[in-house]
């Protein structure tokens, strides 16, 4: 009987070994299989940030290309502009650009003071006729309201003046078509005249324009995983 029962006694501590061995295999795999998940969502997210900042330099690059492509193009407008003779024409001193007309004409911002001194002393004092009041305003003032100007906008900025011009019928007339062929874009809303064809009183509101300055900025995007 003694044989019989040291042999049941291994058996069991045979099982027991088994067993042991077994579970030990179990967390050790169950280990490496949690390794493995965890190095595979970090490739995962590794590649997915990869992939946002190739997207990222790639439409960096397409912007740098398109914008040396319109290089040329800019140069050939800007040297166009050198060479017209109509601008050539209109420049306020021999010793002007034609580049400067362009500005003279489309300021690109609000300048009130330069547009009434340019009134005054350029363009009204031709005629002859008499300018009782000229008010020059920035957007929305003339009518006591504020308006906001968008900075890079592709339309131009309203900038309201209102002026009461006296003199004759010829000096009046004179004055206002100088006005309509400044260089400057000028715009009127209302007309009133007053008086006879020897001395008349015109009240005149009207709108000229600026065109608010491109910018041009170099900048940073961070890309976050």
């Amino acid at each position: 009987m003694e044989p019989k029962r040291l042999t049941g006694l291994r058996k069991r501590q045979q099982i027991k070994q088994a067993n042991r061995t077994m579970f030990l295999w179990v967390v050790g795999a169950s280990i490496v299989v949690a390794f493995c998940l965890v190095g595979a969502q970090f490739l995962l997210k590794q590649a997915l940030f990869n992939g946002k900042v190739i997207g990222a330099k790639s439409e960096a690059s397409k912007t740098l290309k398109s914008n040396l492509a319109t290089v040329d193009k800019l140069k050939s407008e800007v040297n166009s502009l050198l060479a017209n003779k109509n601008l050539a024409e209109v420049k306020s001193t021999p010793e002007s650009s034609n580049h400067q007309v362009v500005l003279d004409a489309l300021p690109t911002e609000d300048d009130p003071t330069a547009f009434a001194t340019s009134l005054q002393k350029a363009i009204l004092n031709r005629s002859g006729v008499g300018i009782e009041s000229l008010t020059v305003g920035s957007p929305g003032t003339l009518a006591g309201e504020e308006e906001e100007v968008v900075a890079d906008s592709e339309e131009p900025a309203v900038m309201p003046f209102s002026l009461v011009l006296t003199g004759s019928y010829q000096q009046v007339n004179a004055a206002l078509k100088d006005m309509e062929r400044s260089i400057r874009p000028v715009t009127f809303q209302t007309l009133t005249v007053q008086g006879s064809d020897v001395q008349m009183r015109v009240t005149a509101e009207g709108n000229t324009y600026y065109l608010p300055a491109k910018s041009v900025k170099v900048t940073q995007k961070t890309i976050k995983p």
